[in-house]
């Protein structure tokens, strides 16, 4: 009976420990946010490029340096207008005007450790939580410094996004 109570308190002081650590966060996240997160992680992989991305979120109606029509594209039900462009160099994805789910910033943030929100516009009137990778940014659109949920997503691999080595 004490081996077995030692291996309960063992199961129970590990179980905690793993939920103070952040394990909670896999079950937390709602299955719209989890298969968005796991097809922006792959688009992102070692680099984004056009093959990765249309792999992950279907095909475009085209891409080009110039802005393209939008696309609806659905994951669970999540709805959202799409477009891609760029070539083999450089792309950008962008995901916009979420609806019918909330992508939770604080999700966003612990998936892919975000920096803190920054206005993401000349004109001052939007805002991200991004993160900066040697080939580019991915980062999240909010409609304020505090929002709870994401209004869209840009993968933007542009040489003006890489980072800058010297």
């Amino acid at each position: 009976m004490t081996k077995a109570l030692a291996l309960i308190i063992a199961l129970v002081g590990a179980s905690m420990f793993w939920l103070a650590a952040g394990g909670a966060r896999w079950l937390q996240e709602s299955k719209d946010e989890r298969a968005l997160f796991a097809k922006l992680a792959a688009a992102i992989d070692g680099g984004p490029t056009a093959e990765k991305v249309e792999a992950q979120f279907g095909p475009f109606t085209e891409y080009s340096k110039c802005p393209c029509p939008s696309d609806q594209k659905k994951i669970g039900q999540l709805t959202f207008d799409a477009d891609l462009r760029g070539d083999a160099d450089e792309v950008i994805f962008i995901a916009e005007h979420f609806e019918n789910s909330c992508i939770s910033i604080a999700h966003a943030v612990a998936r892919f450790d975000l920096e803190p929100a920054h206005q993401g516009c000349l004109h001052g009137g939007c805002w991200y939580r991004s993160r900066q990778y040697d080939w580019g940014i991915i980062g999240f659109g909010i409609d304020d410094p505090d929002a709870q949920c994401a209004s869209s997503v840009v993968i933007n691999s542009e040489k003006y996004q890489r980072l800058k080595t010297f």
